[in-house]
């Protein structure tokens, strides 16, 4: 073996590199500044948030865009203090993101003092609880095994963030390093599934009456869009996704029946066989087993098919696990189902794809021309607008939810940590989204108490010429507040907002800025947010009370997830 001279933090660049890492999402910091300098001679990207937890965010979407984990960083003390919001954020969403934060000297974190400036101990326990594995490098010679088992841990089983510590001084030690193991050998990078399952799956496939595909958000990470829609194909059955999966089948596709309707309670209760691909099977879906699953219950089989053995069986019972990626095991599938010949389409599937289009289209004509307007016609005319292969990015909180009752999602790319929730997390993904996809366009669809948490952002995305188009659902509100404390308590303390001139502030930015009252000036303003590339925002006025008049009709499910799980821990 070759060796090879050089300090701690060139040689975790090169670990970085040699993962697929293109950007690191960090601020400029000289407790970070070997690794910052060597990534910056390697080629890779470095881009500087304005809050350490808006760069998680960051690292996250170029993840999901690329199955590739990138790399988030903090300065010592508040600028490590400050990635754990994010950290957070990527356990609930299982996003494998590599976080490395810098601490004080040894001499000086061990030392006995008090009062010290930029320090708050070392924060390695606090990451321990919150991500999959927390190391620190104490000496050089440690960098190798434990870059290793940050990206094993990362990626293996369940995806989820990993930390890293790195010594202020100790990062710039140099020590003698042998040849770059490649990581085939330290980790696992093909999950193929026994033979004997793919067999069982085919045998239960065929053997249904009426199944149906419930396909997540590891379809868009693992980016095997095409294999999904061979599998719907094959089956000929319906599909229909939780809403943080929206996209990964298109939802002009004429098996896709949204889960937030009406239809799907009909197409879960004719359902024998539900085949789960790349899904927790989660609370937004009633865990497979509560409200619309109810019914037929046992009767109705599941094929689960997830990365992690630890995964099958919590959220219901899985009748045929199968252990292996969605890369490994999709084309195996497929194969495998061809060989046997499709099934022949369902005899109902015309009719019910037929009574979901109905669903939304009414839906939308009934919000048209109501002044103030109703969010459901801004989603709809910007449909009109927005580029059919653009990723979609969304913020939690109704806005989301009217853009998933009102807006048919054209393209495989949708971003909406709905899973934990977080808000804020939204322009920073579409930041984070764009740098990731190049050319293809990115929009945002936010509420304005959304945007505003992580406003300053847009000043990273102006910086680095990032034309990504935000549509702003401005009701001056904290909408899904708004609803659930008038219905509780009678009042909304805190759940309004100041009137804000936010294509001002893009303005100010560099950016090209949009403000629209009327649903006729909406299309021609996002069409023209899109021709300035520039990052441009279209603020559009929405009824202030929006949330108190007009419930997204997904609304249903989403107030229905903790009063039915408690009801059911009660027994």
């Amino acid at each position: 073996m070759t060796s090879n001279r050089m300090t701690a933090g060139e040689r975790i660049v090169q670990y970085l590199a040699q993962e697929g890492v293109k950007v690191i999402f960090s601020q400029g910091e000289l407790s970070l500044m070997d690794i910052q300098k060597h990534a910056l001679k390697q080629g890779l990207k470095m881009v500087g948030p304005r809050h350490e937890s808006s760069g998680v965010f960051m690292a996250a979407a170029y993840y999901r865009m690329t199955g590739v984990p990138q790399v988030a960083m903090g300065a010592q003390g508040p600028g490590v203090a400050n990635l754990l919001p994010g950290a957070v954020n990527c356990r609930e969403e299982h996003i494998p993101i590599i976080l490395i934060g810098a601490c004080r000297q040894h001499e000086s974190t061990t030392g006995v003092r008090t009062g010290r400036f930029l320090h708050s101990g070392t924060l390695l326990p606090a990451f321990a609880q919150v991500c999959k594995w927390a190391g620190k490098i104490l000496h050089p010679r440690q960098v190798d095994e434990m870059m290793q088992q940050a990206f094993r841990e990362a990626t293996s089983g369940t995806p989820g963030p990993v930390y890293l510590e790195v010594d202020y001084e100790g990062h710039q030690l140099v020590h003698d390093y042998v040849e770059m193991t490649p990581p085939e050998h330290y980790r696992l990078t093909k999950q193929e599934p026994s033979q004997s399952s793919i067999a069982q799956a085919v045998s239960m496939i065929k053997a249904a009456r009426a199944p149906m595909i419930l396909a997540g958000e590891e379809v868009q990470s693992t980016r095997t869009f095409a294999e999904l829609h061979a599998l719907s194909r094959l089956m000929n059955c319906p599909v229909t996704t939780p809403m943080m999966a929206r996209g990964v089948i298109k939802e002009t596709d004429d098996h896709f029946i949204g889960f937030s309707s009406d239809t799907i309670k009909e197409v879960i209760a004719d359902a024998d066989l539900v085949v789960a691909v790349g899904t927790r099977i989660p609370e937004h879906i009633n865990y497979g087993r509560q409200r619309h699953w109810a019914d037929k219950d046992a009767a109705r089989q599941w094929i689960m098919i997830n990365p992690d053995p630890a995964a099958f069986g919590i959220n219901r019972p899985v009748d045929l696990p199968v252990l292996g990626r969605l890369p490994d095991v999709l084309p195996l599938l497929n194969a495998a189902l061809q060989q046997a010949g499709p099934r022949p389409v369902h005899p109902k599937l015309a009719e019910w794809r037929a009574a979901f289009i109905k669903e939304r289209h009414e839906r939308i004509e009934a919000a048209r021309g109501k002044q103030p307007m109703h969010p459901y016609e801004l989603m709809a005319v910007a449909r009109e607008a927005v580029p059919d292969d653009a990723v979609i990015v969304t913020e939690c909180g109704l806005t989301g939810v009217y853009l998933n009752d009102a807006f048919e999602q054209r393209s495989n790319d949708y971003l909406w940590n709905v899973t934990f929730g977080i808000l804020g997390a939204g322009l920073p993904h579409a930041i984070g989204a764009k740098l990731a996809v190049g050319d293809r366009p990115v929009c945002l669809v936010t509420g304005d108490g959304g945007l505003g948490v992580h406003i300053m952002e847009l000043e990273t995305a102006t910086r680095h010429q990032v034309p990504i188009v935000i549509i702003v659902n401005d009701d001056q509100s904290f909408a899904a507040e708004l609803a659930a404390l008038d219905a509780k308590m009678g009042a909304t303390p805190e759940a309004r907002f100041a009137y804000t001139r936010f294509d001002r502030l893009i303005e100010s930015l560099g950016g090209h800025g949009e403000y629209v009252e009327t649903a006729d000036k909406i299309k021609p303003a996002i069409e023209r947010a899109f021709k300035s590339g520039k990052t441009a925002l279209v603020q559009v006025r929405v009824d202030q009370d929006s949330g108190l008049k007009y419930l997204p009709h997904g609304n249903a499910d989403l107030f229905s997830w903790v009063h039915e799980d408690a009801r059911l821990a009660r027994g």
